[in-house]
């Protein structure tokens, strides 16, 4: 049960990922020919996604956020009339974070689900 959830859910981020990437280009702004999505976190309610962009010109950083903060409502609204949803969760775009520092990040919530599987079977009296 829990694994069909978890699935469900990597499916939804994906889909979410590459509407986003099609938003970019259906804008046609210029400021967001160069930005990608590499991966989406959609929260449990599915009101909120985390979306982490790659650049290829780092230096305007906080004027590219800035745009894709402004241009919110049109990537939703787009994403919306794209898959046919109810509703959109609320965009929170961030930077991808190098590779390492990726992994670092993905070993950590692995050793916290490790430890909580661990606490729960210790409870049960396994």
């Amino acid at each position: 049960m829990k694994n069909e959830k978890m699935i469900r859910q990597k499916r939804l981020e994906a889909q979410f990922m590459q509407l986003l990437n099609e938003s970019f280009a259906d804008l046609g702004d210029p400021i967001f020919a160069g930005i990608s999505v590499t991966h989406v976190v959609v929260s449990k309610g599915k009101y909120d996604a985390r979306v982490f962009v790659r650049c290829d010109d780092e230096t305007q950083k906080t004027e590219i956020l800035r745009h894709l903060k402004a241009a919110s409502g049109a990537i939703r609204e787009y994403c919306l009339r794209a898959s046919g949803w109810f509703r959109c969760p609320k965009l929170h775009f961030e930077w991808e974070q190098n590779t390492q520092q990726q992994l670092l990040v993905l070993l950590d919530s692995i050793a916290q689900e490790h430890s909580k599987q661990e606490s729960s079977k210790k409870a049960c009296g396994e």
